[in-house]
């Protein structure tokens, strides 16, 4: 891709990334440990790990806990500040997911990341970046939103936890977001689309991309049923 990817755009326009990128750890709070556990189990060694959207770096400092070798990778910047803050042994690269160069990790974690490419040709050069940083028989390890379980949770009622409140709506197979911040005095809006996945699309480009054996189960340490967790070699 010659562009930015619809995901690095919202990655350095998010106020959730950016601008209040503090309060990201108090508002995505869940254990890291059923995600780390699940990824674990499928390492047979100490392994080296590309965290693909690492965010401020909670899950790459587990796996780095356990023994792996993580390199940290994001478009937003002040998040993977935190992340390099929080794992200084790693390296890292802020980098549009899309765009990733040929690798060879034993194992690449991409977590809902995918969620925000929202045209066709993104979606296909996001995972054959993820394909392509990967050794011969490396695993993939995915959370994705699952499109019909998020299309029951789009209703559209708002959410609000550590002062941010979203409102999510469903339309014609798109999530359309609405977020309030109210933090520190200020109070900012934020509209932006995301598109959950179905199995089949997901499971074909994996494929397309060389990846043939693929497990798709429920979305590993996650409050909600729109989550999956996927494993791809």
């Amino acid at each position: 891709m010659d562009t930015p990817s619809s995901s690095a755009r919202v990655c350095v326009e998010r106020p959730f990334y950016d601008l209040h990128a503090e309060a990201y750890d108090l508002i995505i709070n869940d254990s890291v440990k059923p995600w780390c556990d699940a990824v674990d189990a499928q390492l047979a060694h100490a392994s080296s790990i590309l965290d693909a959207g690492c965010g401020t770096g909670r899950h790459a400092a587990e796996m780095i806990a356990r023994g792996h070798r993580v390199e940290l990778a994001d478009a937003a910047p002040r998040l993977l500040a935190q992340a390099a803050a929080r794992c200084p042994s790693a390296r890292t690269q802020m980098i549009d997911l899309c765009m990733l160069p040929a690798s060879d990790y034993d194992a690449v974690m991409c977590r809902g990341v995918l969620n925000d490419m929202i045209s066709d040709g993104e979606r296909a050069a996001a995972i054959a970046a993820l394909a392509r940083s990967l050794r011969p028989g490396g695993k993939l390890f995915l959370d994705v939103r699952e499109a019909g379980a998020s299309r029951e949770r789009a209703d559209g009622k708002p959410r609000t936890r550590a002062g941010f409140t979203s409102r999510t709506t469903w339309d014609n197979g798109l999530l359309r977001v609405r977020e309030t911040y109210a933090m520190g005095g200020d109070v900012t809006e934020y509209h932006f689309t995301m598109r959950p996945w179905t199995v089949e699309s997901l499971t074909g480009l994996l494929r397309d991309n060389g990846l043939r054996d693929v497990a798709v189960g429920g979305g590993a340490g996650r409050r909600t049923p729109d989550r999956l967790f996927v494993v791809a070699s």
